[in-house]
C-alpha cells in the first residue's frame, strides 16, 4: 500500500491537492478537471494517467476506489449505475493500457442537502473501508475549509465493558472509533404502537416475540484521519434478535452470545422506521442519528449489545458495548413495588 506522509498535499481532508493540480498517487497520476452539484448529487470528473514504469502492469483503478466527504464528515462511495438521465454519465472511462488517459465522470448520490466543502479521496487498495486505509484527496473548489476540532478526539472507556453494568439510557459508551449513545427507546407494545403509527403495512413481531426499537447518536471521535463504519447489524439483545435488514431479507437470523434458540425472519419488504436506519460511514468529527429495529424473544431482558464482529463468526471485538433500554430510575422503582 502507499505511504503518504501527513505533511504532504493531499495528505489530510485539511489539506487536499489543489483543484486541477497533478497528484502521483501508486502509479497513477491524477486531477480533477470538473466538478457540478445538484440538489442531493455530486458529479467528479477526474482524468487518470498511468505513470508507472515499462516493467510495470497498470493496476485496476475504477470508481470503487474513489469516495467522497464533505464538511459533514460523511463518506460517500461512488455510483456503480452505467446511465444518469439526471446529468453526466458516471461512467469512470475504461482501458489500462499504458499509455491510455482514463477521464470520465464520478457520480455520488444522496449526499446531504447540508453538506459543502467537498474534497475527493482515492484509496490504492479495494477495501476503502478499513481503519487503516491512506487516502490522497483532492479539492473539489478552490479554497475547501474542512475544520478539524481535535476536542471531539476521545480515548475510549470502560463505561459498558460488562454485562452487568450497562450504559444507562440518555448515556454514552466511547470505543475506539465512536461514542455511542441511545437516546430513545421503545419496547413491546410501545414499539409495536410506534411502528404501526410509522406505516400501517409494518407487521406485528411474531408468536412468542417482541421489538426493540432505539434511536442511537453516533460520533466519529477516533484520531486518525480514516473512516469508520457502524451499522444496525452490529446491534444484538441478550437472546435471540433479528435487525431490521434480515426482516426485510426474510432470511434466518442470527444467535447473540449464549442463545440457544433459533426462529425462522418472517420477511417484510415494507417495513418502515420512524427516521433513518442507522447505517453510516463517518470520518472523524462526524456524527449522524439513526434507527434499529430488533425483534428478540418475549422473555429477553433488555439489554442491547454493540459489536462491530456481531455475524462475522468472530471472537468479540474489544470495542462491545451493554446497555440499558430502561431509565435506571425506573429499573430502581419496579424493584422497589417488587419489594412491597
Amino acid at each position: 500500500m502507499t505511504s503518504i506522509s501527513s505533511s504532504n498535499d493531499g495528505a489530510t481532508r485539511q489539506n487536499p491537492v489543489e483543484f486541477g493540480e497533478v497528484s502521483t498517487y501508486a502509479d497513477w497520476d491524477l486531477s480533477i478537471v470538473d466538478f457540478s452539484q445538484t440538489s442531493d448529487i455530486v458529479y467528479v470528473r477526474v482524468e487518470v494517467e498511468f505513470s508507472g514504469s515499462e516493467d510495470d502492469e497498470p493496476g485496476d483503478l475504477d470508481s470503487l476506489k474513489f469516495c467522497l466527504a464533505g464538511s459533514q464528515h460523511s463518506l460517500y462511495l461512488a455510483s456503480t449505475d452505467t446511465t444518469s438521465d439526471d446529468g453526466p454519465s458516471p461512467v469512470f472511462g475504461d482501458g489500462y493500457g499504458e499509455d491510455e488517459v482514463r477521464n470520465g465522470w464520478l457520480t455520488f448520490k444522496d449526499v446531504h442537502e447540508d453538506d459543502d466543502d467537498f474534497v475527493l479521496a482515492v484509496r490504492e487498495s479495494a477495501s476503502i473501508l478499513a481503519r487503516d486505509a491512506s487516502f490522497l484527496y483532492f479539492e473539489l473548489e478552490s479554497g475547501v475549509d474542512i475544520s478539524r476540532d481535535r476536542s471531539e478526539v476521545k480515548r475510549a472507556t470502560t463505561n459498558g465493558t460488562e454485562i452487568d453494568s450497562p450504559v444507562e439510557l440518555g448515556e454514552s459508551a466511547v470505543t475506539s472509533a465512536f461514542q455511542i449513545e441511545i437516546a430513545e427507546a421503545y419496547l413491546n407494545a410501545e414499539a409495536e404502537d410506534l411502528l404501526s403509527s410509522t406505516s400501517f403495512l409494518n407487521p406485528d413481531p411474531r408468536d412468542g416475540m417482541t421489538f426493540f426499537l432505539f434511536k442511537v447518536k453516533v460520533t466519529n471521535t477516533a484520531s486518525g484521519n480514516s473512516p469508520a463504519s457502524i451499522s444496525s447489524t452490529q446491534f444484538s439483545a441478550d437472546g435471540f434478535v433479528e435487525s431490521v435488514s434480515t426482516l426485510i431479507a426474510g432470511t434466518t437470523g442470527s444467535q447473540a452470545s449464549g442463545s440457544d434458540l433459533t426462529k425462522g425472519a418472517a420477511a417484510s419488504p415494507f417495513l418502515e422506521l420512524p427516521g433513518e436506519r442507522l447505517e453510516v460511514t463517518l470520518f472523524q468529527g462526524g456524527s449522524f442519528e439513526g434507527w434499529v429495529l430488533l425483534e428478540v424473544d418475549s422473555d429477553t431482558d433488555p439489554i442491547v449489545v454493540y459489536d462491530p464482529k456481531l455475524g462475522t463468526g468472530l471472537q468479540p471485538d474489544e470495542d462491545r458495548r451493554y446497555f440499558s433500554l430502561t431509565p435506571e430510575s425506573a429499573t430502581d422503582e419496579d424493584e422497589e413495588d417488587g419489594e412491597s
